[in-house]
This record gives C-alpha cells, sequence and structure tokens, in this order.
C-alpha cells in the first residue's frame, strides 16, 4: 500500500532460474537442453510467476548448457529483463555465485564469479550464512574503478 510505505513490505520470489529439477543440480551440475525443450517446459512456469507479480527472481545453482544460471546472461538479460519486462530483481541462491568458480569453474576466481553475475543480471549476491566475505564487495568496488565492470550494472 503505497499510503504506508514507499518501500516493499513482503514480496514473492520465483526460484530456481531454471532448469533446476532437484537437489542433484547443485554444485556444478550442467543441466543440458534444447532450446526448444527449454522455452516450451522450464521457462512457462517462471513467466506465469513473473505475470502474477513478482518482485524477485532466484537464479539457480545449476548451468544451463554449459552457462552458470547465475552467470547467465541470455535467462537474466535477454529473457527475463528484455523479453518479458521484468522490472523487479534478480537474487543469487545461497552460495550459487561462488559456485560459479568452485564448482563450475567457469571463471578464475570468486572475484570474476561476482562480477560475470552481476554483468548478466544478478542484482543481489545470496548468502545463507551470513554476509559475503567482504574481499566481493571491495574488489567489485576495485573492478568498477579500474574499468572492468560499469556502473550501469549496478545502477539498474
Amino acid at each position: 500500500d503505497p499510503e504506508v510505505s514507499d518501500f516493499l513490505q513482503a514480496l514473492s520470489t520465483c526460484k530456481h532460474f531454471d532448469v533446476f529439477s532437484g537437489p542433484k543440480n547443485m554444485g556444478g551440475v550442467d543441466s543440458i537442453v534444447t532450446y526448444r525443450d527449454w522455452v516450451s517446459t522450464y521457462l512457462p512456469a517462471f513467466k506465469a510467476c513473473m505475470e502474477a507479480g513478482t518482485s524477485s527472481f532466484m537464479c539457480s545453482y545449476n548451468s544451463i548448457n554449459g552457462v552458470p544460471a547465475c552467470a547467465n546472461d541470455e535467462l537474466l538479460t535477454h529473457i527475463l529483463r528484455e523479453e518479458w519486462a521484468f522490472d523487479g530483481y534478480v537474487t543469487s541462491d545461497c552460495g550459487a555465485v561462488p559456485q560459479i568458480f568452485a564448482a563450475h569453474h567457469f571463471v578464475k576466481n570468486e572475484v570474476e564469479a561476482a562480477e560475470v553475475a552481476i554483468k548478466a543480471g544478478c542484482d543481489w549476491i545470496g548468502s545463507c550464512s551470513g554476509p559475503q566475505p567482504d574481499h566481493l564487495f571491495r574488489d567489485l568496488y576495485d573492478g568498477i574503478m579500474n574499468g572492468t565492470i560499469a556502473m550501469e550494472y549496478l545502477d539498474r
């Protein structure tokens, strides 16, 4: 209710975005799916969730055809934000961003994992064990200062 507050009081989150089919998909699993199966089987439920009014999506632990979900520009930017016009925020699942490096070996270190996640459209690096290590945010600041991360990624 805007008369009570300009800020969200509660929200729903659509998760685990996307092609996450169970507990075996944690820790470096690469979900191989055809594009046709992806758009006709997996994505429709998430699009319906968005159309129902969700404010948030949670990207999953797994990779989709070799690209970790939380680093997947096709999923988080092209499909979610551009095709579907989603204007909420994307959070990672607990520890999913460090797994871009540690489990998927998609990048060289955790700092690059945070950078690739933010650039792909992940707005918040989720943690189940409290705040993320300070070095992730310090190194992201350094990335902004040295030009590897544009402010536009943080301002969207």
